[in-house]
């Protein structure tokens, strides 16, 4: 098995490419623009887009870590490998726990951190809430 990698981007054509995909714009346009032509990813300083092998992450600051937004366009083992390289990376940085929240209509994300090792500490106003502490 080859292990996947990510690498930090700036590129806002494949950030809007992965983040405007037919798969993955329905889940997100509610905090976006909701033409998909209009919109443009908010690259700054604290702002991580990792590219990886069929997607990106997205890591940004939140709580004592970093929230971490998962957009892949392939799933499966694929998915799984470039997840486990954003772990690595934001290792790397230091940061001293992940979250994720996700609405409870997408229960194949959830599920999906837990097998990533992320635990669930709260559900409210139809939002999971899960962290791995690194």
């Amino acid at each position: 098995m080859q292990s996947s990698c990510c690498a930090r981007t700036t590129n806002k054509g494949y950030i809007k490419r992965v983040l405007t995909h037919p798969t993955i714009w329905p889940h997100i346009k509610g905090k976006c623009a909701t033409d998909p032509a209009e919109y443009e990813p908010p690259v700054d300083d604290d702002t991580h887009f990792l590219k990886v092998d069929g997607g990106l992450f997205i890591l940004h600051p939140y709580k004592d870590g970093m929230k971490i937004h998962a957009n892949m366009v392939k799933r499966g083992q694929v998915a799984i490998e470039g997840c486990g390289a954003v772990i690595a990376y934001a290792r790397a940085l230091g940061v001293k726990a992940l979250y994720a929240v996700i609405p409870t209509i997408n229960p194949n994300v959830v599920a999906f951190a837990k097998t990533m090792g992320f635990t669930e500490y709260k559900i409210e106003q139809d939002k999971h809430y899960l962290r791995l502490g690194l």
